[in-house]
């Protein structure tokens, strides 16, 4: 297991402040959910947090299997607004990146990335959303990018 940090700047909002933890094992996460098998997956409730610590572990993976350091955290604020995943590893150009289980790409999947993004100065071509369709694109809000081809990029 390993934590992600809450991100934190010296502005004056209101951030949350508790680690989340994830697992590197997302085999593992599923047995000790109960989960057994893919169609078990596809009907858990959890299917979401599960996608979300794919997608965070694998990106870790990535830095460490390349013997890099990595900045990763997430933002949540007192008025509910999360960014699932913010890499911050090269500070003047820091990515977000929010992560839905969907398979369908929906415009509202970038509602917290372009208001947060504004605030923090993230340009929208690092504005990214993972999800599990087949189609990645970019558009004025930013990309969407299939797991598969995120995952991809992650082992190129």
């Amino acid at each position: 297991m390993f934590r992600l940090v809450p991100y934190s700047t010296n502005t004056r909002k209101r951030l949350i402040k508790t680690p989340k933890l994830y697992f590197y094992d997302n085999g593992l996460l599923n047995y000790l959910l109960g989960i057994h098998s893919p169609q078990e997956l596809a009907d858990d409730p959890k299917r979401g947090d599960i996608f979300e610590n794919l997608i965070i572990s694998e990106t870790v993976k990535r830095y460490r299997n390349r013997n890099k350091d990595c900045e990763l955290c997430f933002y949540r604020d007192t008025n509910q607004r999360e960014i699932d995943l913010i890499d911050t590893t090269q500070r003047r150009n820091p990515t977000l990146i929010e992560i839905k289980s969907g398979m369908t790409a929906r415009p509202d999947f970038f509602k917290h990335l372009a208001t947060i993004g504004e605030e923090l100065g993230v340009p929208t071509d690092h504005r990214i959303v993972v999800y599990r369709g087949t189609e990645s694109f970019t558009s004025k809000n930013g990309r969407t990018i299939t797991a598969k081809d995120y995952l991809c990029l992650a082992h190129s």
